[in-house]
């Protein structure tokens, strides 16, 4: 555990990245496993904006295709509940780059700038403007699919065949990239429940 605390458990359900999973393991020795292939990522930039506008562009989440743009992508999460009425939009707006890139270790003044330079040239919003905002930077957030992705995932789920009871569900389990967060967890969930039908429910804790 984080505060150097050990637990055992009679089985493991894993839904984080594998390499992120497999840089937390260590031998029977105590030794740090090395990967034995590597996958590339893309960070994320998640900026939350608290906004008022005269008018926007319809769609819960759109995706800018533009190399003049660097936003990725921007959603407006009141677009989910459109019948009722605002006294403001929350909008969150992405930006996918690599950590060696400029954009990625600019201040909070500086991102917030450039970001409201580039919703301009998005041309989604009339009158924009931003009330309040949160940023948050997610390193190595989303797996780059390139053609060895394959080989390297097999090879990684290799390293982890000797540990007994570890079960590995979630994104790298699946080469499907229209797949977040929320549906390694559910996946994870789906999984404990079948693996706990095996089992008498009278001798699982309550909890």
């Amino acid at each position: 555990m984080a505060d150097g605390t050990t637990k055992e458990y009679d089985l493991i359900i894993c839904t984080i990245p594998v390499l992120s999973l497999i840089g937390l393991l260590k031998t029977q020795e105590g030794l740090s496993i090395i990967p034995h292939a590597a996958m590339n990522f893309r960070s994320d930039i998640l900026v939350y904006l608290k906004v008022h506008f005269d008018q926007a562009a319809e769609g819960q989440c759109i995706y800018i295709y533009s190399d003049l743009i660097k936003i990725t992508r921007i959603t407006n999460f009141n677009e989910f509940k459109p019948d009722e009425s605002d006294t403001f939009n929350i909008l969150l707006v992405e930006i996918w780059c690599d950590k060696t890139d400029l954009i990625w270790n600019y201040g909070d003044s500086d991102l917030m700038l450039f970001l409201e330079q580039e919703i301009k040239k998005t041309n989604l919003y009339i009158n924009l403007n931003v009330i309040d905002h949160t940023i948050k930077k997610v390193a190595d957030a989303f797996q780059i699919p390139d053609l060895d992705l394959e080989d390297s995932r097999t090879k990684l789920l290799d390293q982890l065949v000797g540990f007994r009871n570890l079960y590995i569900t979630g994104r790298i389990a699946s080469l499907h990239f229209n797949y977040g967060m929320e549906n390694a967890i559910e996946d994870g969930i789906i999984l404990a429940e079948e693996i706990t039908k095996k089992y008498r429910t009278d001798l699982l804790p309550s909890d």
